[in-house]
């Protein structure tokens, strides 16, 4: 096994396998982005079309305060709206986590009926072994990332821990 780093391109996943780490990693963001919400959609959209990305990441990382760790979640430098007379208005942001075992890459949609996540990929710092020894890692990452034990953003401590405890191994 190398300790090298491994990008795992959820491109190349099953739909279920996809579907997993997304629901989860949704099921974290669920705060930061109850938290983003509130801020004008209108604003949201002319930061992205101005490409002013420094109030983009500065909304961004306020928006983290209280639910995830300093750091842990950021702006990916890339955002896009689409916006036109007679249609709905849709934003995409790119966002990243980061920590030291895995970085996760993916975007965020707000559509007018939903937001949704798109995980395009997975860099872990060390081979993770197999798909279950990587699912419990990225699982771990997300537990340690958030600040809050309760609430709609909490994660299964417990089996947090427990895929800690593994990744140290």
């Amino acid at each position: 096994m190398s300790n090298t780093s491994h990008f795992m391109d959820m491109s190349g996943e099953t739909v279920d396998t996809r579907r997993r780490y997304e629901k989860s990693l949704a099921r974290l963001l669920r705060p930061f982005i109850a938290e983003l919400q509130l801020a004008d959609a209108g604003v949201l959209i002319g930061y992205i079309l101005f490409e002013r990305d420094e109030l983009l990441a500065d909304l961004i990382d306020s928006s983290t305060e209280g639910h995830l760790k300093t750091g842990f979640l950021r702006y990916g430098g890339t955002a896009s709206a689409f916006c036109e007379w007679g249609r709905k208005p849709m934003a995409t942001i790119e966002l990243e986590l980061r920590h030291t075992q895995m970085t996760a890459y993916f975007s965020l949609v707000f559509d007018s009926d939903f937001v949704g996540v798109n995980l395009h990929g997975l860099l872990f710092s060390r081979w993770p072994g197999d798909d279950e020894e990587t699912w419990r890692r990225f699982a771990a990452v997300l537990a340690d990332g958030s600040v809050s034990e309760t609430g709609p953003g909490r994660i299964d401590r417990a089996a947090s821990d427990q895929a800690s405890d593994r990744s140290q191994n």
